[in-house]
């Protein structure tokens, strides 16, 4: 954001309503806000400030998932360090608890992504606020756990 008039694009890629409807706050004049997170069925309709529409010209828009360039510019903006995927990882597990991570996120109960490490044998679904190079190593090492 630049000098407090609200982001130019903004990707909301969360499965929320609160999230949706907050973040339409956020936009400035000529903004995009794309919808990537879908919501479930029957409870898909959403509060639309019109206002944000038409006086500050923004832009609604979806998508479902990306295109091969879509994927190579995802990670090139990872190289470069603009976009920290670590960020929206809200779960860790492994292949045990992929059964339990799909009903969690069919009910809505994640505000993130949940990761899957089929090699590695845990006790419990790791809730963590981010997720590092760092902290993958550590996960990955012989443990009690």
């Amino acid at each position: 954001m630049t000098q407090y008039a609200g982001a130019d694009d903004v990707i909301v890629a969360v499965g929320s309503r609160k999230v949706i409807e907050e973040t339409q706050e956020l936009l400035a004049r000529g903004a995009v806000l794309n919808l990537f997170g879908g919501l479930k069925k029957g409870e898909d309709t959403i509060g639309l400030n019109t206002g944000i529409v038409h006086y500050k010209e923004v832009n609604i828009t979806g998508s479902s998932g990306g295109s091969p360039w879509d994927v190579a510019r995802t990670l090139e903006l990872m190289a470069a360090q603009e976009i920290d995927a670590g960020d929206h990882i809200a779960r860790i597990g492994d292949l045990e608890h992929a059964p339990e991570f799909l009903r969690m996120i069919k009910a809505q109960e994640i505000d993130g992504k949940a990761v899957v490490y089929p090699h590695r044998r845990s006790r419990e679904i790791r809730a963590v606020k981010s997720w590092t190079g760092q902290d993958e190593r550590a996960y990955l090492e012989p443990s009690k756990d």
